[in-house]
């Protein structure tokens, strides 16, 4: 559609089902997983202890790497008065310790369920 009245001077529809399809489709095709290394973050054990009492004690003070997995991004809303568009994000997030004689072990692992979270797109 052809718009005088704003500076794109064209407006595309795209209905939240065609957005949840795409994403969840996307997802199956490319996982969307990764680790962000403690050289990267400075993450440690003792900054962990504030959330998971008790890791530095049985840990000590050492390197934590974290990983990720999107699960699913979904049930997308889209707020046209403010522009923006919400959806729900499932992850899981591994806290891996990097201990002193070269080997990892995972110490947390937990998942953020239905978070919401707000964006605008450009189109």
């Amino acid at each position: 559609m052809h718009l005088d009245e704003r500076a794109e001077k064209f407006q595309a529809f795209v209905s939240t089902y065609t957005i949840d399809t795409a994403f969840s489709s996307f997802l199956e095709l490319y996982p969307l997983e990764g680790t962000v290394p403690a050289s990267i973050t400075g993450l440690t054990t003792s900054e962990l202890n504030i959330a998971f009492a008790g890791i530095s004690d049985y840990y000590g003070d050492i390197p934590v790497d974290v990983s990720f997995k999107f699960n699913s991004i979904g049930k997308f809303d889209i707020q046209e008065a403010e522009e923006i568009m919400t959806a729900f994000l499932d992850v899981t997030i591994d806290l891996v310790v990097k201990k002193a004689d070269g080997t990892s072990e995972l110490a947390v692992s937990f998942d953020a369920n239905s978070t919401n979270f707000s964006f605008n797109a450009m189109v």
